[in-house]
């Protein structure tokens, strides 16, 4: 065997890693998380959104609104553009329709819950 082969103990290495595992508790385990909503100013725990299909259908909303609104604004035309600057700020309107479509449903299924 090498040196480096014999130095490496993978019994010992992991029982250490599954015992850290095992520790985790507390704010880190699954039952502590929460899922923050940005178009509501909201943070769910995980646990209430998994139990009810309105929020998972607001989650991934919110995801692909977030990837929508970040796309629209690394795309800002120069200002002097003005053609191009109006479309893209009738653009951002859109953006604040959904955020508050998002932003309703959110806030009724957490009434509701």
């Amino acid at each position: 065997m090498s040196e480096h082969t014999e130095s490496v103990r993978p019994g010992r290495a992991a029982r250490g890693r599954a015992a850290k595992t095992q520790r985790r508790r507390g704010p880190f385990a699954p039952a502590a998380w929460n899922l923050s909503f940005t178009s509501s100013a909201t943070n769910v725990p995980f646990a209430i959104v998994q139990d009810s299909p309105t929020l998972m259908v607001a989650a991934v909303e919110e995801l692909c609104w977030r990837m929508a609104v970040q796309d629209w604004a690394e795309r800002e035309p120069p200002r002097r553009d003005r053609r191009r600057y109006a479309a893209w700020r009738s653009e951002a309107r859109c953006h604040h329709e959904k955020r508050e479509r998002i932003r309703a449903m959110v806030d009724e299924a957490v009434q509701a819950s």
